[in-house]
């Protein structure tokens, strides 16, 4: 039996699991300057049918993605439908260009904001843009950022979007895709090499996240 089915069948152990996960998040916003920590439903069914709630992704998983990733001084972060910026704040301690954030939720971007002014060590500037993601102008980014945000028909009207714009403007992408319910989305849309690795870190089960990107120098 493992650690989650033992959890799974105690309700003490798991509310003390939760809160232990929830004390690591909550800690390093403290330490971070920001306050994404907590789960909120998502308000816009009516502008975006198939969107999800916003949850942060683990701070351990995005370091995680920082150290795959490698972004440099000419990459700009798109982290799509970014919340309250948690993954923001990570990206623009990192010396790129610039960190963007896409938000259809004025109350989510504007607490993303918040976090952007109030964030220590940020290196790169923070845009949040309060808009829908599939209409979003997505030419600058090299680096894509998604945990999850919506089903396959807002997935790939975004990815459309990322496709337009390497037909326009050649260059080397890569996009990070959380939880990634819709991979044949994203192969089919981006036509990139993608690899799906299963991070572990305790105490969190194990975390799936895709990588995909191109390579122009082997075009």
């Amino acid at each position: 039996m493992s650690i989650r089915d033992v959890l799974r069948e105690n309700r003490v152990l798991m509310r003390l699991y939760s809160m232990l996960r929830d004390s690591i998040g909550h800690a390093n916003d403290r330490y971070y300057g920001i306050r994404t920590e907590s789960v909120d439903s998502f308000r816009f069914r009516d502008v975006c049918t198939d969107a999800t709630r916003y949850e942060a992704i683990p701070y351990w998983l995005l370091r995680r993605i920082v150290q795959v990733v490698k972004p440099g001084s000419e990459d700009v972060f798109f982290d799509i439908g970014c919340g309250k910026g948690r993954a923001l704040a990570m990206f623009a301690q990192c010396p790129i260009k610039k960190s963007v954030g896409v938000e259809i939720d004025p109350a989510l971007a504007q607490v993303a904001e918040r976090n952007a002014a109030s964030l220590k060590g940020r290196i790169a500037p923070i845009e949040v843009r309060t808009e829908n993601a599939a209409e979003t102008d997505y030419s600058l980014g090299t680096i894509y950022f998604m945990f999850n945000p919506f089903g396959p028909t807002t997935l790939a009207a975004v990815l459309g979007r990322i496709r337009e714009t390497l037909v326009k403007r050649p260059r080397k992408i890569t996009v990070v895709y959380y939880n990634p319910l819709h991979l044949d989305v994203l192969r089919k849309e981006l036509g990139l090499s993608v690899e799906v690795r299963t991070e572990k870190h305790f105490p969190w089960r194990p975390q799936k996240v895709a990588f995909a990107s191109n390579d122009l120098q082997k075009a």
